[in-house]
């Protein structure tokens, strides 16, 4: 599909929307990708998540086919960011940044305070390294909190399709290495010379998390899947 002709990829870099709805674009193109179409253990616990990410569907999609509820709920969703951060704001955000800000309210059911804030300034590119530290998921089997080589990639994939249209430099890997206490070092390395960006979590590896089961027990440099 292409909302946006290829703004999302490589080859187009404007952001006007064209002929599919927003709300088709998320589903397929971001939930698709991020969540799987396919249900799936939750990594939390031992239910079982639903395709495209739904874990709690409303009663009134209960009958619905999975993806035709993911659609609807983008929209609900939608209207709740709006609350929180003001529908002037939402609206004079560039589209790329808007599904970025829906994937993480998707993933976290909320918006943090310090990318809220960000959002509301209109700084969206400090918005999005605010979502860098939110990579951490429950144990099912001990309740602790670790941290998950997916969620780091998925935060870098979403800040690459805004970095691409804006002409920023991309996040190339990430690594996570042993903190204080037990934390982990989350750092985003990007192209050219920019500075990386280290956030510390105060947890150490999800068990879950790939590579937590080999000798470097995930502490490791990983490339970006984009």
């Amino acid at each position: 599909m292409a909302l946006f002709g290829t703004i999302l990829g490589t080859q187009q870099q404007t952001e006007t929307p064209v002929a599919v709805s927003y709300d088709n674009y998320f589903v397929d193109e971001i939930l698709s990708l991020n969540e799987g179409r396919e249900p799936h253990q939750s990594v939390e616990d031992y239910s079982i998540t639903g395709a495209y990410g739904i874990k709690n569907r409303p009663k009134k999609y209960e009958k619905l086919p999975a993806r035709e509820a993911a659609r609807l709920m983008t929209l609900d969703k939608r209207e709740e960011i709006k609350k929180q951060i003001g529908t002037k704001n939402w609206e004079r955000m560039p589209m790329s940044v808007k599904l970025a800000t829906q994937d993480f309210h998707w993933n976290t059911n909320s918006l943090f305070t310090n990318f809220k804030k960000n959002l509301i300034k209109g700084d969206y590119e400090n918005a999005l390294y605010e979502t860098f530290d939110a990579v951490s998921a429950s144990d099912k089997e001990t309740g602790k909190k670790g941290v998950l080589r997916g969620l780091a990639n998925r935060r870098a994939r979403m800040f690459n399709k805004f970095a691409i249209v804006n002409k920023l430099p991309q996040v190339t890997d990430f690594e996570f290495t042993k903190g204080e206490k037990g934390g982990t070092n989350v750092t985003y390395f990007f192209e050219g010379n920019k500075k990386p960006i280290t956030k510390f979590i105060s947890k150490g590896i999800h068990p879950d998390s790939k590579g937590a089961d080999t000798e470097t027990k995930g502490y490791e440099k990983f490339k970006v899947q984009n």
